[in-house]
């Protein structure tokens, strides 16, 4: 039985195209829509709205991360520990 010799082909072959072109200003604006915190989506760990006390933007390389164009935040760890509803602690300060 002759057997066929498979050659495995290389992702990088031919290399890849590294002039990528910058992106323009309108692509550069700050991402829209609700902000997603990270680890808990504004959720305390007995599972009830949190106070979204999260306000730090997650950061990589200098560019704030988004999920699906949403900013993401990262979640203040008392927050989520936090035993009380959102409703008892969330006061409007102009009143």
């Amino acid at each position: 039985m002759k057997h066929a010799r498979i050659q495995q082909r290389d992702f990088f072959d031919p290399a890849p195209d590294l002039n990528i072109e910058p992106l323009n200003a309108a692509e550069m604006e700050a991402p829209r829509g609700e902000p997603i915190a990270i680890p808990c989506g504004f959720m305390t760990k007995t599972n009830e709205r949190c106070q979204r006390l999260a306000n730090r933007p997650v950061m990589l390389e200098g560019h704030q991360m988004t999920c699906r164009s949403r900013p993401m935040l990262f979640c203040d760890p008392a927050c989520y520990n936090a035993s009380k509803r959102a409703d008892e602690i969330i006061a409007d300060p102009s009143a």
